[in-house]
């Protein structure tokens, strides 16, 4: 069995952030550039991106989910959620982070 490589700069990067996005967020207009807002504009690109998906919908594939930030949240809102990655280091944080609650595929989307 092959070991698994880690991804040295993900895994510092999620320990300087504190979050589990992988996304730099939705700021507003002049807005003070701090780990606070950083994390804010990050749940605020979340939602929204959540406020294009069409009344009724109840599942969801989370195409890169990272290591499910986005995910989390959908799932928090009660969406039916299947995670896709092609990373394997991500797919471990991933089933840490969502203790192992939402399918994950490991695949590309091709």
């Amino acid at each position: 069995m092959a070991k698994e490589k880690v991804d040295v700069l993900l895994k510092y990067y999620l320990s300087i952030s504190g979050t589990n996005h992988l996304h730099y967020g939705y700021w507003i207009k002049g807005e003070e550039f701090t780990m606070k807002n950083f994390r804010l504009a990050q749940e605020r690109y979340s939602d929204h991106l959540i406020s294009f998906i069409p009344y009724g919908t109840t599942k969801i594939l989370d195409v890169g989910c990272g290591v499910g930030g986005n995910t989390l949240t959908l799932m928090r809102k009660e969406y039916q959620v299947v995670a896709l990655s092609p990373d394997s280091y991500q797919r471990r944080v991933f089933e840490e982070n969502t203790q192992g609650k939402i399918p994950f595929c490991l695949s590309t989307f091709e």
